[in-house]
């Protein structure tokens, strides 16, 4: 069975290189002034082919409430705008617990998609390895571990976070893990990474926030979503 690695990022050149590109737009706006005037000067050359992407991505920083969110919705706000995550301005710690699972590629699909949330929010996430959640291990921020259904409060979810200010514990349904899954568990692990970042369920079945139609990558409204609670939310 294939991990989602080598689909999430896109399944053809054109589409691999937008998202390079919007990854590349999100990581400049972390930069010092005298950084982002050097990395302007060397992307000179770029700025025609990012210039739409963006367009759709900036309007993140003039966003100031939740009435009217472009393309993602907060879980939570403070005096009428999105509440960042408690960790925005520095690292995230998380692990996984493997026992249970049949699926050998899980481990690498967790490490890709942390990898995908870190370029989205700016927010570090630190990989400190694995874990045995029933021995008394010490956790993490985030544990990534495999449940059974009466773990969770959805009946019938594949994939479920849960968070307490700005971490949790993201569970995944061990019932499936031996599933044959066309993408690994990327999409759900993106999905969950989601609402630990801050993210809630929208209505847009191109976004990874959709509560039953899980894609493969991060739309605008995701990217700017997860940067504004996020990295963006240190400006």
């Amino acid at each position: 069975m294939n991990g989602f690695g080598n689909y999430w990022v896109a399944p053809t050149v054109a589409e691999r290189v937008g998202d390079w590109a919007a990854d590349a737009v999100w990581a400049v706006r972390s930069r010092s002034r005298g950084e982002l005037l050097a990395a302007m000067t060397l992307a000179l050359g770029l700025v025609a082919a990012v210039a739409g992407i963006r367009s759709t991505t900036d309007r993140s920083a003039s966003y100031a409430g939740p009435a009217h969110p472009t393309g993602w919705k907060p879980l939570s706000t403070i005096d009428g705008k999105p509440e960042p995550n408690p960790h925005a301005c520095g690292s995230i710690s998380y692990a996984i617990d493997p026992r249970g699972s049949a699926d050998p590629t899980f481990a690498e699909d967790a490490r890709r998609a942390a990898g995908v949330i870190q370029r989205a929010s700016g927010i570090r996430l630190h990989f400190v390895g694995e874990i045995d959640a029933s021995a008394g291990d010490e956790k993490p921020d985030v544990a990534i571990v495999w449940a059974d259904p009466g773990d969770f409060t959805n009946d019938g979810a594949i994939g479920e976070a849960a968070t307490n200010g700005g971490g949790g514990t993201i569970l995944l349904a061990r019932w499936m893990s031996a599933e044959p899954r066309p993408h690994g568990w990327g999409a759900v692990l993106l999905h969950e990474w989601g609402h630990i970042i801050g993210l809630d369920h929208v209505h847009d079945p191109t976004s990874i926030m959709h509560p039953v139609v899980l894609g493969v990558t991060l739309n605008a409204g995701d990217r700017a979503g997860l940067w504004a609670l996020g990295r963006g939310s240190c400006r």
